[in-house]
């Protein structure tokens, strides 16, 4: 089985989007791009154009989307082998509120598929993350320097965790467009998710933070800067220890209550 390339498949889905648009300007009867959510009786759902071509078609082929009737929202899960390569796939979807629903639903559908075509780049941080840091067994004894050390650590799994996310829906966007979803309420629709997302990323990764230095994280090490996830320009940043605390003193309360669902939603509660 040849490996999937992400490249390739976006390019193949830009170029089919381009060609149906450029066949309904062609036409005496314009259309967009139609599609129909199938059932099969095997629980899985297969998504239809309408000339006949396949969503699957442009999709790893160890991802299945399986109905599943008790989810009241999609989500991806995977199995790696024992080496960490990706094993099987699956987005695990209501059938009935994916057929059902709006552009809403739909955006939130294709952001789910995006993590799936995102996985290699989320093994990869995983693995990068692994080599980068090796913490300590934990100790009342630590020093600030390695107390400064693990919260690194921490910031960094936390800009890992947003990168996978933003990716996902950046992914998700293309897919999105298959489906008849505009650029711009796509991203109305992942703004306060990614949005809820950091301030439970970082909201989790200062209470880490603050434990660590006893309630006083100004005695990190000042002469290092600290890896911190930037989301105007969606890449990790490096920050010194004043705009590090400066940015966790202003996690703006009223935009952390607006997004206090989703917020909860990554925390796990």
């Amino acid at each position: 089985m040849e490996p999937f390339d992400i490249n390739h498949s976006m390019e193949e889905i830009t170029n089919y989007i381009i060609d149906s648009s450029n066949n309904a300007e062609q036409s005496e009867f314009p259309y967009s791009i139609k599609c129909d959510f199938i059932l099969n009786e095997d629980a899985t759902i297969e998504v239809m154009f309408e000339d006949g071509k396949k969503l699957s078609e442009f999709l790893p082929s160890n991802l299945k989307i399986i109905d599943t009737p008790n989810y009241n929202k999609p989500s991806m899960k995977k199995t790696l082998f024992e080496n960490g390569e990706v094993q099987t796939m699956e987005v695990r979807v209501n059938y009935e509120w994916l057929k059902k629903g709006g552009s809403n639903e739909v955006a939130i559908f294709a952001h789910e598929i995006g993590h799936a075509l995102a996985v290699e780049e989320e093994i990869a941080h995983y693995k990068k993350l692994n080599e980068l840091y090796k913490i300590p067994p934990p100790s009342e004894n630590w020093d600030n320097d390695t107390k400064s050390y693990v919260a690194s650590f921490f910031l960094k799994r936390s800009s890992d965790t947003l990168d996978n996310e933003v990716q996902a829906w950046n992914y998700g966007k293309i897919i999105a467009s298959l489906f008849g979803v505009e650029d711009a309420h796509y991203e109305d629709v992942m703004r306060p998710q990614i949005e809820g997302m950091f301030y439970a990323v970082y909201s989790t990764a200062y209470n880490a933070i603050n434990h660590l230095f006893h309630g006083n994280p100004s005695f990190l090490n000042k002469e290092t800067t600290y890896p911190v996830y930037n989301l105007p320009q969606q890449e990790e940043i490096q920050v010194t220890v004043e705009e590090l605390l400066s940015i966790f003193k202003n996690l703006d309360e009223n935009r952390y209550k607006r997004n206090v669902k989703e917020t909860n939603h990554y925390m796990g509660h």
